[in-house]
């Protein structure tokens, strides 16, 4: 019962924090992997316990694979983080339906300029300009196509 108290503050601010930071940075993605694999090693401590090692693989094959109840509780704290994040998405989406009229998160992938990029990064203009320099996405030749 302690131990599930321990839990509980860091799988609460995990909650809070990773979709805080998820929606506040476009460069974000960097979270999720560090995110995945704690929550990965925590899950299998729990699973496993606190004293397992990988020498001891053979005891594990032995043990019957039943969980505990505190064990279940341990373990649905891991929802924690899924519900945060989202519970912040249906939210920003609703406060940019009712400010905005367009209930979108990311204007740059989806949306009506999300559309308009996806067709005109598609244009072949005959250069490899956007290949030499990721920061242009469309050249001034496939602009100057579309305006023809």
């Amino acid at each position: 019962y302690s131990s599930r108290r321990k839990l509980l503050p860091w799988f609460l601010g995990l909650a809070v924090s990773f979709p805080f930071f998820w929606f506040i940075r476009e460069d974000s993605i960097w979270l999720l992997p560090f995110t995945v694999v704690a929550l990965g090693i925590s899950f299998v401590q729990i699973l496993l316990g606190q004293d397992f090692s990988f020498k001891e693989a053979k005891k594990l094959k032995e043990r019957p694979f039943l969980l505990s109840k505190q064990e279940w509780l341990k373990l649905s704290l891991f929802l924690l983080p899924l519900v945060g994040f989202s519970i912040v998405y249906q939210w920003i989406e609703y406060k940019n339906e009712t400010t905005y009229g367009i209930a979108t998160i990311n204007d740059r992938s989806s949306g009506e300029f999300g559309r308009l990029m996806k067709q005109l990064i598609r244009i072949d203009d005959e250069t490899n300009l956007n290949k030499e320099n990721s920061e242009i996405w469309v050249s001034h030749a496939a602009l100057n196509k579309v305006l023809d």
